[in-house]
């Protein structure tokens, strides 16, 4: 599920960026010793200096316009994307990673457009979830 929600968002930021050619979204897989990282690497429009702090925040989303059901449901048709603008993705992968002994960060590319997601998930069976 994080790794989805990961994905979804790195996806969309490309084709904002870049509508009509979008570049590929890269993954590099890293097996270390005692955990496998996962790096999502994009071209995207990266994430707002000011969001920064924000992103994992239930709750927070970078769009412009916030979800309204009231203001958007014209009809019995879907009027908006399903899957953006909730404020709930990256929170939900970060509690998942979180749960199972992971961890999860997302950093801009400094010298480049885009940005850099990093799931880090450890490798050993025998580690339990991490529950409260």
């Amino acid at each position: 599920q994080s790794l989805l929600e990961l994905l979804k968002n790195s996806m969309a930021a490309v084709v904002q960026r870049h509508p009509g050619a979008p570049p590929p979204v890269q993954i590099q897989i890293t097996d270390m010793s005692n955990h496998v990282s996962l790096d999502i690497i994009d071209e995207g429009t990266g994430i707002r200096a000011h969001d920064m702090n924000s992103i994992f925040r239930i709750g927070h989303t970078s769009s412009s316009k916030r979800w309204d059901r009231l203001e958007e449901q014209q009809s019995y048709a879907a009027v908006r994307s399903p899957l953006s603008s909730l404020g709930v993705g990256l929170t939900v992968a970060k509690l998942q990673t979180l749960h199972f002994g992971g961890s999860l960060d997302i950093d801009n590319h400094g010298d480049r457009p885009g940005c850099t997601a990093r799931l880090a998930l450890p490798t050993d069976d025998t580690i339990l979830e991490q529950l409260p």
